[in-house]
């Protein structure tokens, strides 16, 4: 019996937040998207068979990405190594020469979301067996080069009584994005986006001004360390297929969202970066399509 207990909390450990926290982004100049059915990405036409590259694994479950500016592919995933045992991973992809790639384990740790930072790797997740048994637990880790990985952000930072950050909620998904000497992480839980300084630890936060029962699909970019946002143009109520959405970027010193564009976009648009002073996104209408909209203030 205590054979399968523990082998039980082994594949609960990591197998318990198994969903996709992303499916699309666009980063350093390449737009990467996921194929949940063979575990497989894309960069731009480029097709990286993660799931078979990563041969010393019976199968694997992708559950976030991030490319950094020297085409290193990081790939965060639940790996399972065979009579049902599983394990968390970061597979490191050279995008250049897609081959076997370079696997650092994070243990208890899961990444939900993944973000580059200069030369390190962050992730967003929590410590499981920590957060399971009810102890204090970090929700953001960074990971040098040599593969360590280390707590810089715990889990009381955040508010207590909303769902953990890197949870999916009601205004969308969370984020994890890099930008300059900062790090911001979309928490739609308490509906708030927060900045992070890692040289110095900073914590601030600023409001998403959106109701949190209202079911938006909240998504957030960084302009040259000003949030930009794609945010619903009816504020109460429920909303219905056709409200319209719009670009929104945040005044630290109005301490609100002013309006960063006059385009009209569809409710379910995904905002995924931006370039100068264009904001991509994707369409998911029909069979998707990426849209550069103009911003209309200049980037700062």
């Amino acid at each position: 019996m205590a054979r399968f207990a523990a082998t039980f909390a082994a594949l609960l450990l990591a197998a318990a937040p198994l969903a996709h926290a992303a499916s699309l982004k666009y980063e350093h100049g390449h737009l990467i998207r996921l194929d949940p059915r063979d575990e497989s990405l894309w960069l731009d036409s480029t097709h990286i068979e993660a799931a078979r590259l990563a041969r010393r694994f019976r199968r694997i479950t992708i559950r976030d990405f991030s490319l950094n500016a020297r085409a290193t592919l990081a790939v965060s995933a639940s790996a399972s190594l065979g009579a049902g045992v599983l394990t968390n991973v970061i597979l490191l992809f050279n995008t250049a020469a897609p081959a076997s790639p370079e696997v650092i384990a994070t243990g208890d740790v899961f990444c939900d979301h993944l973000a580059w930072g200069g030369e390190d790797l962050y992730c967003l997740g929590p410590d499981f067996r920590k957060m399971v048994a009810g102890e204090p637990y970090s929700v953001l880790w960074r990971i040098p080069p040599n593969g360590d990985i280390h707590p810089v952000l715990p889990r009381d930072r955040f508010p207590p009584a909303t769902a953990p950050p890197w949870k999916t909620a009601a205004l969308g998904d969370a984020q994890l994005l890099s930008a300059r000497d900062a790090l911001w992480i979309f928490h739609p839980g308490a509906a708030q986006l927060f900045r992070f300084t890692p040289s110095t630890s900073e914590l601030s936060s600023f409001p998403v001004n959106v109701n949190p029962a209202g079911r938006s699909r909240i998504s957030i970019a960084i302009w040259n360390d000003t949030p930009l946002a794609l945010l619903p143009l009816r504020q109460r109520g429920d909303e219905s297929f056709t409200t319209p959405y719009a670009l929104f970027s945040f005044s630290p010193h109005d301490r609100r969202w002013l309006t960063a564009s006059s385009a009209k976009l569809p409710r379910g648009a995904q905002l995924l970066a931006v370039d100068g002073n264009h904001a991509l996104l994707w369409d998911r209408r029909g069979k998707g399509r990426l849209l550069r909209i103009a911003l209309d203030a200049p980037a700062r």
